[in-house]
């Protein structure tokens, strides 16, 4: 007990003799120029600049502000409290290169002969890393500095004990965004009991040089100084390794920066310094000479082909030079460039509820915070770790994607590296882009400001599993991985090849793919109500396993019967169509191209591999016609899977009409391709599924008959960008309706002839259609026979339209007899249109209307014959579309196609009519051929 006393007692008297702290300072700071600061390198007394090498010792001088007490005698201007010193980039002190003190030693005061006062501590003499000297108003002292256990927030701890009060100085670290390695040491709560007019600090290159015997353990003020090679060395060969390195990176200067605070006041005073030669800034020298040897790993995680995969890249650097006191450490990797095996991408599936990390909250990752605290969990994608000789146990961390577009490339896939040791002490940060090729998807990552420290090893390793995000090679064999490197020493990069475990299996552990992939889509189509003429969602869904090719169209008969209501929808404008293909998705979700009042539908999109897709909804419009057909769909997707904006996908499929049986197609002639590839990531579209779910758009037709959906499927084959190896694939769903007993059949039939009723007059013909509209089916077939009455008027019979004439809208005005106007609840406007005489294959002609609305254009066509009973005209196969009036005209006089036989006023003549629905329900009954005769026209 009698030196701790003797030690508190040397404390109180100096600060008694020397006047104690006031509670006020005038200007506390830093001297101007040296005085105030320095911090230099040295070696023989010069600054020591080569890159990668051991310094003699660095050395800093801190100069404070100071005020004159009493006569002769100087005290400091406010007492320190804080100091923080902040070393060059790439310059390192390395607290596991040699033993360290516990803190049981080092708070025990030490107990020498050899001393003339305590240095405050009893560390063990092998853990002396350099000394600090303590300027005050009454002397200089001396104390040794040594390397402590590690502390919670520190990666190292330093410490001395001045007059046996512990003063502790953390080892601090973290990597800047260009990856240079940032030290600091920082100093807090200095005792205010010690006044300091300036401090000295040495950290020794190499601890344990002879050099530096006089300074360390007993020999460091002794009252007996001699012989201290004697004395004060410990002759072990493994301790001797170096503890100061210099940076290997010739384009930074040697700047150090130091910020101080006091007791008195809360602001800081901040001053930094670079060694100069005749006013030359210096910065490391020789980076040329520095050995740059890296070598590289690299492994997908799966062996099939085609398959959600992780990826671990592994990158090295020899650090032998790092505790070799004559050595030179080798340069550290700036960049690299990782080409990934060709053939492997990102995999869509990566972006189901994935996050993202912003710049803000990266910049907010600090050494102590945990994971999440910074970057959110739900961005992670894989690990980061480093294992570097400045730590005892390896620094752990993530890979975290990126804010897509609003990083440090300004790029859609980019990634930041953030790993901490486990005290927390030092934190790396680095971020790299992840760059697809525009065509192929293959995956260049650019990581960018790769930590500016040795390491035995650096590993960044990208998650397995089914949302792994990445897709394995499609073909089996070697997957090789590119590496291009750069130093930070000067010199040209160097490139390194890594071939991983080979692909040895297909896709769900089967055979290798070889040639053309399979291409078996599955195609699942229908209504959701299977009542005959209900309004029905429409149900469409087209499938692929991993190992089939990519879907690249869609054609599809319709059953006939199946409509759409057009009635009340606008078509979407082609120039909205048109600005969509140029939106970003995001901007397409918040406000949609085209009207709402144009929308029928909506489509999900899954994209991926595996199992586990990302899933991408989009909207159904109706649209005008299309690459020669009466009227398109527009599936409109914003592509946005998870965070990543891909665009808009527009895919315009077009509706053909088949002008007899009104039956619905989509020809992939004529619509868009789906896409495979989006700025470079392909989107592997798994599933698609199709929803026309407008209310009363989607009309069942109104027969039971059983039918089918006929799809027919395009796929890529094995070059998705040569047609030459495509593949189709048809499939055929089952589609039958039912309760067609359900509906009912009534039609009407009312004929009127105007003009003269005497025999051989040539009347109009007007015939009216009437249903009963949805209590009805649609009608099939009816076949009208006329009365004795009435004779074809073969004279008048000018000219007939031919077939092809016909087919191409080119029927001379001489081969129309007649209009007609069909009615329908399917369009705004009825259907109108010419009635020609074409010609047939019978002795007859036919009689065709031409009728259209719009674009869409429906033929009805008849044949002319005889019956026992005189002229029959028959309709069959008529559409199975609603129908609720249909008005035939024909012209009579010397245009007129029927004859009068007798006098129609005096035979009263009735037409015999039969007519079948498209539910098999058959009427038939007769309808009088109405005229104006005199009788008539008196009564009316």
């Amino acid at each position: 007990m009698i030196r701790p006393a003797l030690t508190l007692l040397a404390v109180v008297s100096a600060g008694l003799s020397l006047g104690l702290p006031s509670d006020a300072a005038g200007s506390f700071g830093f001297k101007s120029g040296t005085d105030g600061f320095e911090a230099v390198a040295q070696e023989d007394g010069a600054p020591y600049l080569t890159a990668g090498g051991h310094p003699y010792a660095l050395r800093v001088h801190l100069g404070l502000e100071t005020v004159e007490a009493e006569p002769g005698v100087v005290t400091p201007d406010g007492d320190l409290r804080n100091l923080r010193l902040q070393l060059p980039p790439g310059l390192l002190v390395n607290p596991e290169a040699l033993l360290h003190c516990n803190s049981l030693d080092f708070n025990r005061p030490r107990v020498s002969p050899f001393e003339e006062s305590a240095s405050g501590e009893s560390c063990p003499e092998e853990t002396q890393v350099g000394t600090v000297t303590v300027h005050q108003p009454g002397g200089i002292r001396h104390f040794g500095l040594f390397n402590l256990e590690g502390a919670p927030g520190a990666a190292g701890q330093l410490g001395f004990a001045p007059y046996g009060v512990p003063v502790l100085i953390s080892v601090k670290g973290r990597t800047q965004p260009d990856g240079q390695a940032i030290l600091s040491l920082e100093m807090r709560n200095f005792p205010q009991s010690i006044p300091v007019n300036a401090l000295d600090l040495d950290l020794w290159g190499d601890p344990w040089a002879a050099s530096h015997n006089g300074e360390r353990g007993n020999c460091l003020n002794a009252a007996e100084p001699g012989l201290p090679w004697a004395k004060c060395s410990v002759d072990v060969p493994e301790l001797q390794k170096a503890y100061v390195t210099m940076p290997t990176d010739c384009s930074s200067e040697l700047t150090v920066t130091a910020t101080a605070s006091s007791w008195q006041q809360s602001e800081s005073t901040t001053m930094s310094f670079t060694p100069s030669d005749g006013g030359q800034r210096l910065a490391p020298q020789g980076c040329s000479e520095v050995n740059f040897e890296p070598t590289v790993a690299a492994q997908l995680s799966d062996e099939r082909a085609s398959s959600p995969s992780g990826f671990r890249f592994q990158l090295s650097a020899p650090a032998a030079g790092l505790v070799e006191p004559g050595g030179r450490v080798g340069s550290q990797v700036r960049r690299a460039v990782v080409t990934l095996p060709p053939g492997t991408t990102i995999n869509p599936s990566l972006g189901s509820g994935l996050g993202v990390c912003s710049p803000e909250q990266f910049q907010a990752e600090r050494p102590l915070a945990n994971e999440g605290e910074g970057c959110p969990n739900a961005s992670k994608i894989g690990a980061f770790t480093v294992d570097t000789p400045l730590s005892a146990e390896s620094m752990r961390g993530a890979i975290y994607i990126a804010t897509p577009y609003n990083n440090p490339f300004g790029s859609l896939l980019a990634i930041y590296l953030v790993a901490r040791d486990s005290n927390g002490g030092f934190l790396i940060t680095a971020s790299g882009s992840l760059d697809p090729d525009p065509h192929s998807g293959t995956i260049a990552a650019h990581l960018n400001g790769l930590p500016q420290l040795p390491y035995a090893e650096l590993e960044v390793n990208f998650r397995a599993g089914q949302r792994a995000p990445l897709v394995s090679p499609p073909t089996c064999g070697p997957a090789v991985t590119a590496v291009e490197l750069v130093p930070y020493a000067e010199g040209a990069p160097v490139s390194r090849t890594s071939t991983v475990s080979n692909i040895t299996a297909g896709a769900g552990g089967g055979p290798c793919p070889s040639g053309t992939p399979s291409f078996n889509p599955q195609i699942v189509a229908g209504s959701l109500n299977s009542n005959v003429g209900s309004y029905s969602t429409f149900y469409l869904r087209m499938s692929r396993s991993d190992v089939d090719q990519e879907i690249t169209s869609y054609s599809a008969v319709l059953p006939k019967g199946i409509t759409g209501r057009l009635a009340g929808i606008p078509f979407c404008p082609e120039a909205a169509i048109a600005a969509a293909r140029d939106r970003s998705g995001q901007a397409e979700q918040a406000d949609p191209s085209c009207p709402t009042v144009s929308e029928v539908g909506r489509v999900l999109s899954g994209y991926g591999v595996g199992s586990a897709l990302t899933w991408s909804p989009g909207r159904l419009y109706l649209a005008g016609p299309y690459h020669g057909s009466p009227v398109s769909l527009v599936a409109i997707n914003a592509a946005n899977i998870g965070p990543f904006d891909l665009g808009t996908v527009v895919v315009r499929s077009a509706f053909d009409v088949d002008p007899l049986t009104a039956q619905l197609s989509i020809d992939s002639t004529g619509s868009d391709p789906i896409p495979h590839i989006l700025d470079g990531i392909p989107l592997h579209l798994r599933d698609i599924r199709v929803f026309l779910d407008r209310s009363s758009f989607t009309r069942n037709p109104s027969s039971c008959q059983p039918s089918a959906i006929t799809s027919t499927l395009t796929g890529a084959g094995a070059r998705f960008d040569d047609s030459s190896d495509d593949s189709s694939a048809t499939a055929s769903n089952h589609f039958q309706l039912l309760n067609c007993r359900t509906l009912g059949f009534e039609p009407k039939l009312g004929i009127r002839l105007r003009g003269l009723p005497r025999r051989g007059a040539y009347p109009s013909l007007r015939a009216t259609f009437a249903s009963r509209g949805s209590q009805d089916s649609n009608l099939k077939t009816i076949e009208v026979t006329m009365p004795r009455s009435e004779f074809l008027a073969q004279e008048h019979i000018k000219e007939v339209c031919t077939m092809p004439q016909f087919a191409a809208s080119r029927c001379p005005a001489n081969s129309a007899y007649g209009r007609a106007v069909a009615h329908t609840p399917l369009f705004d406007e009825p259907l109108r249109g010419s009635v020609y005489l074409r010609s047939s294959r019978r002795r007859l002609p036919d009689l065709v209307a031409d009728l259209r609305s719009g674009a869409m254009q429906i033929v009805v066509e008849g044949k002319i014959g005889p019956s026992k009973s005189g002229m029959r005209l028959v309709f069959e196969n008529l559409p199975d579309a609603p129908l609720t009036r249909f008005v035939l005209t024909m012209y009579g006089g010397s245009r007129g196609l029927l004859v009068n036989s007798t006098d129609i006023c005096v035979s009263k003549p009735r037409a015999t009519v039969s007519a079948l629905g498209q539910n098999d329900v058959g009427a038939k009954f007769t309808s009088r051929l109405r005229n104006r005769c005199a009788g008539e026209e008196r009564r009316r």
